[in-house]
């Protein structure tokens, strides 16, 4: 079974189990694991409002009384740290971005695990890991790619947090990408609703799949290109096409985009309407474009 097949049998298990979703940093005793993570309803409402209400990915949610918002974190799944090895020793050798399954094996302190697709040896696991370092958030890791998870220098737009306490003044925190049972990233953004923007613009998601990551900023009506991040719960005014279709990871929605076409009656003749997909391949997810066939 290759490596391809094999990330998407766990997935496919993973949304059916559990999953505890934070590493505790090595030495700890015990890990949070209260249950899997619900699909995240961050972005705009139908009337324009934005919500962030998704369980965090260490699955303790967070509410962040800094500017009135609730936040997600952007922690991958339990690990279970600080335990020994056979010998009952516990080596912290393994250099940041090897693999791992616990921060016992990592130099850094931290195994930031992302579910089913594995961990990654990190300096941080979760925000409270980075207070003493830099005084904000710690970025989502990507096991896919030997990609660490890193404490913020600057809390600027894009950059990770579990609160926007987390990010430099003035930016929000809301859940930029849901996969329920797998991984749930927050970043430091620029709005979470169009009440945040000026000049009749939309609060938008920017996605960087590749990352793992992106941001919500302010876009201008009309000005979002096919395949670029939009807001589903909206009315897709912010896209040229004025179609804003969810992209779905095994029938699941994971994101939205721009795209020509949300049904059969959007095209023309007797084409229909194909929507977006994502998958999970190479070194992180992969956005397959939707349109009329």
């Amino acid at each position: 079974m290759n490596a391809l097949n094999w990330i998407t049998r766990a997935l496919i298990l993973s949304l059916f189990a559990p999953l505890g979703c934070q590493g505790d940093d090595a030495g700890s005793t015990s890990a949070t694991t209260t249950g899997s993570p619900t699909p995240s309803t961050s972005g705009t409402t139908t009337d324009g409002s934005s919500s962030s209400s998704s369980t965090t990915a260490s699955e303790t949610t967070t509410a962040s009384e800094t500017t009135g918002s609730t936040s997600t974190s952007t922690s991958g799944s339990t690990s279970t740290s600080g335990s020994s090895t056979t010998d009952g020793t516990c080596p912290m050798d393994m250099p940041s971005g090897s693999e791992c399954v616990d921060a016992c094996e990592c130099e850094g302190g931290a195994c930031f695990v992302v579910g089913p697709l594995g961990g990654v040896c990190s300096e941080c696991d979760e925000d409270a890991d980075c207070e003493k370092r830099t005084g904000f958030g710690c970025n989502f890791g990507n096991p896919l790619s030997g990609t660490p998870a890193v404490c913020s220098q600057t809390g600027a737009l894009g950059e990770g947090c579990e609160s926007a306490a987390a990010c430099s003044p003035g930016l929000f925190c809301p859940t930029i990408i849901e996969i329920p049972g797998v991984l749930s990233t927050a970043t430091c953004s620029a709005c979470e609703s169009n009440a945040d923007c000026q000049g009749g613009q939309i609060c938008a998601p920017s996605y960087d799949l590749a990352a793992l990551g992106g941001a919500f900023i302010c876009h201008d009506p009309g000005s979002i290109q096919n395949g670029e991040g939009c807001n589903i719960t909206g009315t897709g005014a912010e896209c040229m096409s004025g179609e804003c279709a969810p992209a779905a990871l095994m029938g699941i929605p994971v994101v939205a985009v721009c795209s020509p076409c949300n049904e059969d009656a959007d095209c023309q003749g007797a084409r229909t309407c194909q929507l977006p997909e994502v998958s999970i391949g190479g070194d992180g997810i992969v956005l397959i474009p939707g349109g009329c066939v």
